[in-house]
């Protein structure tokens, strides 16, 4: 792609100064003497220092991915010209930083299926707060998608309802487009543990029943999270 799939901008906000209220003559202080200054001593105690709190990006999340035994039969690893196009914007997000990736794709009489994983840690905490750019929010990651795997052409997005046992946070969302002259549907489940996050995307067929939801695929890597990465 020769566009980038997303820009951040930087928006300043001004704020207003309080007027400040006249002045009050002050009483014209009365003088007095000033005793000799004393010396100081010649080096200062300073506070021990804190050790830091590990680093985010140092968390192991080599194991966070799939693997052909977790998905139906039939499931093979993607190739890098579909997987390239839909890393592309992960690996330039400035709010998460990929540290591994899984990818499986079928083919079916009815139309192509794919899973695509991303792990990683957030840049800061609560990326989906209220308020957060737009960027790190879960649409924008499945429009992203979306564009890598071939189309421009959106026609619907809409809430996917999640289990409130995914992660210590979790938020979902599908979207419909058109490709290759057929309508595909994508559902993504991105889920929180401390700062190590987990995007997981599901494209098939529209009308099409697939045989593992994007909802048990999951909590499948949500179990390999607490088990591999530490998490709560």
């Amino acid at each position: 792609m020769n566009e980038k799939l997303f820009s951040v901008v930087t928006v300043i906000v001004a704020g207003s100064l309080a007027a400040c209220a006249p002045a009050t003559p002050l009483p014209t202080p009365t003088k007095t003497p000033v005793p000799p200054a004393t010396s100081m001593p010649s080096s200062i105690p300073t506070e021990p220092t804190l050790a830091a709190p590990p680093n985010p990006s140092q968390i192991d999340l080599s194991g966070v991915v799939l693997a052909p035994a977790d998905l139906p039969s039939g499931f093979q690893a993607a190739a890098p010209e579909t997987m390239v196009p839909i890393a592309e914007g992960f690996t330039q997000a400035p709010f998460f930083d990929v540290a591994s990736t899984s990818g499986f794709t079928v083919a079916h009489p009815e139309g192509p299926e794919l899973i695509v994983t991303f792990s990683g840690t957030f840049t800061e905490e609560a990326p989906f707060r209220e308020g957060a750019p737009a960027t790190q929010k879960p649409l924008f990651a499945l429009y992203m998608f979306i564009v890598g795997a071939g189309t421009q052409e959106i026609i619907g997005d809409g809430q996917l309802e999640v289990l409130e046992d995914v992660g210590q946070e979790a938020q979902g969302c599908f979207g419909l487009a058109n490709l290759n002259n057929q309508t595909i549907r994508v559902d993504l489940v991105v889920f929180l543990r401390g700062r190590a996050g987990v995007y997981v995307f599901h494209l098939y067929p529209q009308g099409w029943t697939p045989a593992v939801s994007v909802i048990t695929l999951a909590q499948l890597l949500d179990a390999r999270l607490v088990t591999t990465a530490g998490g709560e």
